[in-house]
């Protein structure tokens, strides 16, 4: 790939500044909707507040309740603190592969603006934590510092067993990458010998308080959503992303050997789960990248990659400002609506229910009730009901929160607490 990319002194200025930049920009952008919360991270807060810490996460989140922090506000910080770090480390896998500070550049300003990233930020899910742990792990790898990407490889699959399968991707990068076989199998001992153990005392941790040994993470979030305009965008990306592949493979096998590993994780994460794309999507994004530069180095004038890859980039920020982001915003404002009622609706039950007693709320509102109210959630022949029906036999209305909060704006459904007569 010799000649196809450009190291311009002012390109690599635009990342020293830009970088950082980029990372202000993203967190005052994604705090702006600091009070998003969905569903999925108000179970786990409960979980972490009952003990059940089932995954490193939760044990993070364990250590703020424990000194009587606020658990919500820490996983929310978190959070947005780990999608900066995130961004961090794109551009650092996103050099590693590409070898230009431009296009590393370009492709952390797109991740930084996608509508699904400024979602997960302020979500409260471990989903960012996840996602900083396995870029670390692939950068390290990159580097061939494989002790220190399996750390982060095993530090990953106790967030959520998923990302487990990193350990085979890295000694996967060490078996085509060393020319030694006897020096690769040592390395490969070591590597198993660190994952083991930074997975045994998670291990010993589950089975002395009784919880699931294989994290799970992943598996109970629900951020970001995989929305059809998200799903479009990714399968454009993944046909380039191939297109890129296929060229490296008729011309320049070497530095797709040298890739093969972080390719073969970026084509088949996804399919572990639909929440994993969102772990894919830097990469595949870093691919498309490369295929656009390879393309461009063919026509006879490499230097116009340049303008290319800005020209993608525009074009990505432009797609998730008037395509993807509108409809993800829209479900954030109205997710910040019914949180709101089902805040007040909670704490007016944590003062008015007593211990025995139950209430009968939404499945989909469940967790954020339970959590703000402190109380059990019954489903039949309960006290109490939060319903936004108009009528309910049996039961009067004791409790309106938009009543009863003038400064509550309710989007759409409007939920009230009956109380059986």
């Amino acid at each position: 790939m010799t000649g196809l990319f450009s190291e311009h002194t002012l390109y690599k200025y635009l990342s020293r500044y830009g970088v950082p930049l980029i990372i202000l920009v993203y967190y005052v952008t994604a705090a702006e909707r600091f009070d998003y919360t969905p569903e999925s991270t108000f179970t786990t807060l409960i979980e972490v507040k009952e003990g059940d810490a089932g995954s490193l996460w939760m044990v993070l989140l364990t250590l703020f309740d424990s000194f009587n922090l606020d658990v919500l506000l820490a996983a929310k910080t978190l959070s947005l603190l780990f999608c900066s770090g995130s961004l961090l480390f794109i551009f650092f896998v996103a050099h590693e592969v590409l070898r230009d500070h431009l296009s590393a550049f370009c492709v952390t300003l797109a991740v930084s603006m996608q509508a699904w990233f400024l979602q997960l930020g302020p979500s409260g899910s471990g989903v960012a934590f996840a996602l900083l742990l396995s870029l670390a792990a692939l950068f390290f790898m990159l580097r061939n510092d494989y002790l220190l990407a399996t750390v982060f490889a095993g530090l990953g699959g106790i967030v959520s067993w998923q990302l487990a399968g990193l350990l085979f991707i890295i000694l996967f990068d060490v078996s085509i990458n060393s020319i030694s076989k006897t020096r690769s199998a040592k390395v490969a001992a070591s590597i198993l010998m660190v994952f083991a153990g930074i997975v045994l005392p998670w291990v010993l941790y589950a089975a002395y308080k009784g919880l699931f040994l294989i994290p799970n993470e992943i598996g109970v979030s629900d951020v970001p959503g995989i929305s059809p305009q998200l799903s479009f965008m990714a399968v454009m990306l993944v046909g380039l992303m191939f297109v890129g592949i296929v060229l490296l493979a008729t011309r320049d096998r070497e530095v797709l050997r040298s890739h093969s590993a972080i390719v073969l994780w970026t084509v088949t994460v996804p399919f572990l789960h639909t929440i994993m794309l969102a772990l894919a999507l830097p990469l595949i994004l870093i691919f498309a990248f490369l295929a656009l530069r390879l393309i461009v180095g063919m026509t006879g004038f490499p230097r116009a990659g340049d303008a290319v890859v800005v020209l993608l980039a525009a074009a990505l920020l432009a797609y998730s400002q008037f395509v993807s982001r509108p409809p993800v915003y829209d479900l954030m404002e109205r997710s910040i609506s019914t949180t709101a009622e089902m805040k007040s609706a909670g704490l007016w039950l944590k003062t008015h229910m007593n211990d025995d007693q139950t209430v009968s709320v939404p499945a989909s509102y469940g967790g954020a009730v339970r959590f703000y109210s402190e109380r059990m959630i019954g489903v039949s022949e309960t006290d109490f009901v939060l319903s936004d029906q108009n009528e309910l036999p049996g039961f009067g209305i004791v409790f309106d929160p938009a009543s009863n909060e003038p400064d509550l704006h309710v989007v759409g459904q409007r939920y009230r607490i009956w109380r059986r007569l």
